[in-house]
């Protein structure tokens, strides 16, 4: 305590005029100080209940609102650094749609796409408008349009070219592409059993390509439908159950490309189907996708008996031995042969036959489950009619 002051809490009676002046003028400042703290916390109050009116106007409006591409909405303005009230007012333009927010996605352009391939530039117009998504020049700017030619009629080399050139080289031309390994597979996906009629070609599609060359597909007048009605009628010709789709995958990666489209009543005989993949390959040849993509190293299918039959045929015929020639299997030709139990057939060109394991699994099991079934018949036999055991091997080899 300096010299001169009074002590603490001393009886403002026992105080000199200057000391009363002091403590006068203290009093005041700290009077002063708290009217301060006080006008700085009533503002800092009205700003804060002026910021919560604004996030209950915002979840007001986000619940009664239907906003469109609301996230692109408020991640926009998150990035411009825009207040609540702005975000507000952004919500309040884009429901009157006055404002579109933009910002796409993957899964935005993926939806557009979808849209699209179902319903046309109609769908994918209203869709525009209501739900933000993306315009069609949009999806055409950042994705890459795929037209797969439908066969019409019988299956030829020029369907495959086309696909190739179509499909293939258009995504290859828009990446870093190098030389590698190519698969074929084969499969059916079913058809509703109708026809169409293609505008741009004038014909009609849906007819099976196996019996397709016993009538014109050509409708230019009343009686080229009627032609082709009555040759339906009278089983020359069939709708297609099923599509056969052949396509194209590269070793090294997920990417698939369409080859062949072409609907079919399921008559096809092994070779006939052999045939067509051999068409397959040759117009991978001839179309320069080998030299410029790479060769087709197998063909994969799945547990279907025709086509089984029709590949063993065509890609069973040759042992590695047989083709020293072939300079991308000297390496394989040389593995092989101290590997006791793998398949050492192939086909032309080194193409190697793969199927389905889940099919292979499944055959395997029928026959232990033929083998068992056999068995316990027999065993049955021979107590009812005391002849002996029949060997279940024997029964399944017959």
């Amino acid at each position: 305590m300096a010299l001169g002051e009074p002590a603490p809490h001393t009886n403002y009676h026992l105080l000199s005029h200057h000391q009363l002046t002091d403590v006068i003028r203290s009093m005041s400042h700290t009077n002063n100080t708290l009217k301060l703290n006080i006008l700085n916390l009533t503002r800092r109050l009205g700003t804060t209940l002026t910021r919560l009116d604004a996030f209950n106007a915002l979840v007001m409006a986000l619940a009664e609102e239907d906003v469109p591409r609301l996230q692109q909405l408020i991640a926009t303005a998150v990035r411009h650094g825009d207040s609540v009230r702005t975000i507000i007012n952004r919500i309040e333009e884009a429901v009157t749609r006055v404002y579109s927010p933009r910002g796409y996605d993957q899964e935005d352009y993926d939806i557009g796409l979808l849209a699209y391939r179902l319903g046309g530039r109609q769908l994918l117009a209203v869709l525009n408008r209501r739900l933000s998504l993306p315009s069609l020049r949009t999806l055409q700017r950042h994705q890459v349009f795929i037209n797969v030619h439908i066969t019409i009629g019988s299956i030829c080399l020029a369907d495959f070219i086309t696909n190739i050139r179509n499909t293939v080289f258009p995504s290859s031309s828009s990446t870093a592409t190098r030389l590698a390994g190519h698969t074929i597979c084969i499969d059916e996906i079913a058809l509703q059993e109708k026809a169409d009629y293609n505008s741009k070609t004038q014909q009609v599609m849906g007819i099976c390509h196996q019996h397709a060359s016993a009538v014109n597909l050509t409708l230019t007048n009343t009686e080229s439908a009627i032609r082709i009605a009555e040759s339906l009628a009278r089983e020359e010709c069939h709708l297609g159950k099923e599509a056969t789709v052949i396509a194209v995958t590269t070793w090294g990666n997920d990417s698939i490309y369409p080859l062949l489209a072409a609907a079919s009543c399921k008559s096809e005989t092994p070779a006939q189907i052999g045939d067509i993949m051999q068409t397959a390959i040759r117009s991978w040849n001839e179309s320069g996708a080998r030299e410029k993509l790479g060769p087709i190293w197998s063909v994969a299918t799945d547990g279907d008996a025709t086509r089984r039959r029709g590949f063993h045929d065509n890609f069973l015929k040759h042992e590695l031995d047989e083709l020293h020639a072939v300079s991308q299997l000297r390496v394989a030709v040389r593995t092989v042969r101290v590997m006791p139990g793998l398949n050492r057939f192939v086909g032309d060109d080194g193409i190697t036959l793969d199927f389905d394991y889940k099919h292979i699994f499944k055959r395997e099991f029928s026959v232990l489950f033929l083998v068992r079934f056999c068995s316990h018949e027999s065993q049955a036999c021979a107590r009812s009619f005391g002849r002996p055991r029949v060997s279940p091997l024997t029964m399944v080899m017959s």
